[in-house]
Parts: C-alpha cells; structure tokens; sequence
C-alpha cells in the first residue's frame, strides 16, 4: 500500500472515530439529562476478524473511547472480545455496526 493510501486510511478512521464519538456523546448525554431511561445495556461477545496483537489492542482502545460502549476483555485464543454496551437493541446490529464501521477502516489501517 503506498504511502498516499495509507495516509488517507488513517484520515478516514480519524474522522470516523471522532464523528462515532460526537454522535455518541450526544446519545449519552441525552440519557444523563432526561428523566425517562432509555439505555438497555448488555454484554455481548464480538468475534473479532484480525488476529494481530496490535490490530486488537488498536480495536479495543477505539471501541473504549466511543462513548456508550467498553471493551471488557478479550478471550485467551484473540478470536472475540467482550464489550459492554449502554444501548443494546439488537446484538447483530451492534456486531455488524462495529465491523463495518471501525474494524473495516482498523485494517485498512494495519493491514
């Protein structure tokens, strides 16, 4: 991968990372000052399709920083992690929404 691409893979997550986290902030602060509780936590167990120790230690920082959602741990073969979540609808939508979002830009990143 060229220099160019890889500089604009990292642009992408970046901007990817920070538009997530504003998105959620608004979410949670939403649930903090209204008086109704919208939040359906739960703890769900994502396969993860990298396996190098880096591409999953950038993985679970990322998902931490969002705010709403935690990496808890991984598993002892590196094939899932664990991940709280504050508003858990659906666990293949949240499985999917985070492949398709920060894991496919993670690996553009750390191919």
């Amino acid at each position: 991968m060229s220099l160019l691409l890889r500089l604009l893979a990292w642009v992408e997550l970046v901007l990817y990372v920070l538009w997530e986290i504003f998105v959620s902030s608004l979410r949670v602060a939403w649930e903090v000052l209204t008086p109704r509780p919208r939040a359906r936590p739960g703890i769900i167990r994502y396969p993860l399709d990298v396996r190098r120790t880096d591409q999953i230690t950038l993985l679970a920082h990322l998902i931490t920083l969002t705010p709403g959602t935690l990496t808890l741990d991984v598993t002892p073969d590196r094939k899932a992690l664990y991940l709280h979540v504050m508003f858990l609808d659906d666990v293949d939508d949240e499985i999917q929404g985070i492949k398709g979002g920060l894991e496919r830009r993670m690996q553009k990143v750390l191919p």
